[in-house]
């Protein structure tokens, strides 16, 4: 928490990016005492659209939502980590991000994983040229959002960004699309979602940069996606219960990893 903390803290106040204020941070003394931090009460509600029942949101809210994030996403990865007190933090490889979910494969049970080594040594045999590293939220979408009305207020859940490639972020969120047909929604129908091409155009317009090789940070996605959710399955298993969304994705990770392949040639 207290490095959460330290990212909003850093990116307060910069223009178009909106998070909760942080009040107070306190290191505590771990175990005993965890870690505290107090933050604003922002107001607003956050609703992952492909993932919600349908007729949550209505269709044009969902767009407009989605449109307001992408352009705050271009204005988070427009501030140079270097003019910040994020100057000294270590910058994450493409490389060393394809490990990242390399290791959490290593850690679940077989029939979570299979092929998952030969999708990782594509990834590293075709990865492309690293663009300047950005302030990286990396697990950016709607669902990790406080929105109001048509505005995003505040994003929130900044458990794993980094400093790293800005097209880690874009295709995370162009996966949440209605056309991406994310394994774990609950309905084919549609949300209102702006189509990828739309959501990339709307970034490449507000961050002033046209972003190449998609194709191969999509790959990434779904290999992190199967590795991100075999470690939620596997704890669900250790719990004795496995949610709907986890059911709905369990017999996806393969096809994932299959996709990923394809998208950057098996």
């Amino acid at each position: 928490v207290l490095r959460q903390a330290r990212l909003m803290e850093a990116v307060t106040g910069k223009p178009g990016v909106r998070v909760p204020q942080v009040l107070f941070a306190d290191a505590g003394d771990p175990p005993q005492i965890p870690p505290f931090v107090a933050m604003s009460l922002v107001s607003g509600e956050c609703v992952e659209p492909v993932l919600a029942p349908r007729g949550t949101l209505p269709p044009r809210q969902v767009r407009a939502r989605a449109l307001d994030a992408v352009r705050m996403l271009a204005a988070l990865h427009r501030i140079n980590p270097q003019h910040t007190q994020l100057a000294n933090e270590p910058v994450v490889s493409l490389g060393e991000e394809i490990d990242r979910w390399t290791r959490a494969f290593e850690t679940v049970p077989d029939d979570l994983r299979d092929g998952y080594e030969v999708v990782a040594g594509r990834l590293h045999a075709t990865m492309p040229a690293a663009m300047n590293p950005v302030i990286t939220h990396g697990d950016f979408r709607l669902g990790n959002t406080l929105c109001d009305g048509d505005q995003v207020m505040a994003i929130i859940d900044w458990e794993i960004w980094s400093l790293g490639d800005p097209r880690v972020d874009i295709t995370w969120m162009t996966f949440f699309t209605d056309e991406a047909r994310h394994p774990a929604s609950v309905s084919d129908e549609p949300t209102g979602m702006p189509t990828k091409a739309e959501l990339i155009d709307a970034y490449e317009e507000a961050r002033g940069e046209r972003l190449k090789d998609l194709a191969w940070f999509e790959a990434l996605t779904k290999y992190k996606e199967s590795a991100a959710t075999a470690l939620l399955i596997k704890r669900g298993r250790k719990a004795g219960h496995l949610s709907a969304a986890n059911l709905r994705m369990l017999p996806a990770l393969a096809t994932l990893r299959q996709e990923a392949l394809e998208l950057i040639g098996s």
